[in-house]
């Protein structure tokens, strides 16, 4: 959609709020009224506000365990407090993560109240501006009910505090308490069904909205959900319209690795925004590993040989350093691709009993992670191996990209997954159990205290 519109790229157009409540720190330049429908398209370009996600997750999950000395001493308070599971993350500070999702939901909101209206366009590209906005505003609310709610079930998502749920971009006369869980991921699906007929097949950017991006993050919110047939069903929408898979045996050489905006895996690029650089493996993510998977090879390196200043003992996460220097938000993505829709799809299958295809599906992934001379076929007698097989390829396709931990809150909601988390920080022993209510992030109180009616999460 937006090919035809890239000339009207007026940065961040936004309109001013009508009064002076809110919870969120809203940017209020009013440097314009919107009134062109180029000028609504002009608000999904701004990539800095609509294709930016959370930073904190990435620190929490079990990918990660800082067990340098060095670099525990070198990391900030809010990522220590992140990186041991406190209480309390941001007193009454600002938490730029929960700013960051609802500056693009009123962002969203501002296209989807008035494209329609718009002037200079034609009723095709306002539908397809709405759709897009659409889109946007489900991926936010889908992170945003993951890292401040407890993780969907069933049983109680009708009564578990969700977030609260905008659709309009105003503040005055909106009811700003929790929704619940299973109304926030109602919106999510409502949003993205509705959007798909306006939006292209394939986008002519990946950070753009797409049809093959709406089913990926049904896809996801499904496999949430615990609605795995639903979410098979729509990973086999998402492949439709995009399986490629990237071959890695280049990379080894030497080849460039392509940017963010050329990678033809990505359904939705969306950047995580942080500013912690050294990204060190757990022993558990290594131990997942050969020698000979080029996953390994290409995206890991030896600690001592890391780019960055201080080198470190252990083993670093090196992908977000292969993207060219210029490419926005880097390699660390959050949106979905196709490696998340084959895994997404082989665990589906796995749980429905149906362990061959299950199978096939992830030999069919690692052929482009391995040397021919080195791949090996996967094999799988029951459908619990299976399944165990593709959670082990989910968490190595999926790595850094932040979603281990909302796969570590739905896994810990069955008996044969949970874990206990365990970590060493400057001589302090820190615990996780599965379950606490540490896995569900605290709402700061700077936003409790202007809108009192915002309940916060148990500790």
């Amino acid at each position: 959609m937006r090919k035809s519109f890239l000339i009207y790229t007026f940065g961040a157009l936004m309109l001013v709020a009508a009064g002076c409540r809110k919870y969120v720190e809203i940017d209020q330049p009013g440097r314009r009224v919107l009134k062109l429908t180029a000028d609504f398209d002009a608000l999904l370009n701004n990539t800095f506000i609509m294709n930016n996600g959370y930073t904190l997750p990435l620190l929490m999950n079990d990918d990660m365990d800082i067990a340098d000395p060095i670099l525990q001493q070198r990391i900030t308070n809010t990522n220590r407090m992140a990186y041991t599971w406190s209480e309390n993350l941001y007193g009454d500070l600002n938490d730029a993560d929960w700013d960051r999702y609802y500056k693009m939901i009123y962002t969203a909101n501002q296209i989807t109240d008035a494209v329609m209206e718009s002037e200079g366009g034609t009723e095709d590209q306002k539908r397809a501006i709405h759709a897009e906005a659409r889109m946007f505003r489900a991926a936010a609310y889908l992170d945003l009910v993951n890292i401040y709610a407890k993780h969907y079930n069933e049983a109680t998502a009708a009564t578990d505090l969700g977030v609260p749920m905008l659709l309009k971009a105003q503040f005055e006369g909106v009811d700003m308490r929790r929704a619940t869980v299973k109304a926030v991921y109602t919106q999510i699906v409502k949003d993205l069904v509705e959007a798909i007929p306006f939006l292209p097949s394939q986008p002519f950017r990946n950070n753009e909205g797409s049809q093959m991006g709406a089913y990926g993050l049904l896809t996801r919110a499904h496999l949430y959900m615990g609605a795995y047939d639903d979410a098979r069903r729509y990973a086999d929408s998402a492949l439709a319209r995009n399986n490629q898979l990237l071959n890695l045996a280049p990379f080894v050489s030497g080849a460039f690795y392509p940017t963010k905006q050329n990678n033809p895996e990505y359904l939705f690029a969306r950047g995580i925004n942080t500013s912690f650089s050294h990204f060190t493996m757990s022993a558990s993510l290594q131990a997942l590993f050969t020698p000979q998977d080029l996953r390994w090879r290409v995206y890991t390196v030896d600690g001592g040989s890391y780019p960055i200043s201080p080198v470190f003992t252990g083993r670093g996460y090196f992908r977000q350093r292969l993207v060219l220097v210029g490419d926005h938000v880097g390699g660390l993505q959050i949106g979905p691709d196709v490696p998340e829709m084959m895994v997404t799809k082989a665990e589906c299958l796995a749980r429905a009993g149906k362990t061959q295809e299950a199978v096939d599906v992830l030999n069919e992934l690692r052929k482009s992670r391995f040397l021919p001379a080195d791949y090996q076929l996967l094999t799988a007698a029951t459908p619990d191996d299976a399944l165990r097989l593709s959670l082990e390829e989910r968490r190595k396709e999926m790595m850094w990209n932040g979603t281990r931990w909302f796969d570590q809150k739905r896994l810990n909601l069955e008996a044969r997954f949970a874990q206990t988390m365990t970590r060493v920080y400057l001589g302090e022993t820190y615990t996780l159990a599965p379950n606490s209510n540490r896995y569900v992030f605290p709402i700061s109180t700077k936003y409790i205290q202007m809108n009192p009616e915002i309940e916060q999460n148990p500790r």
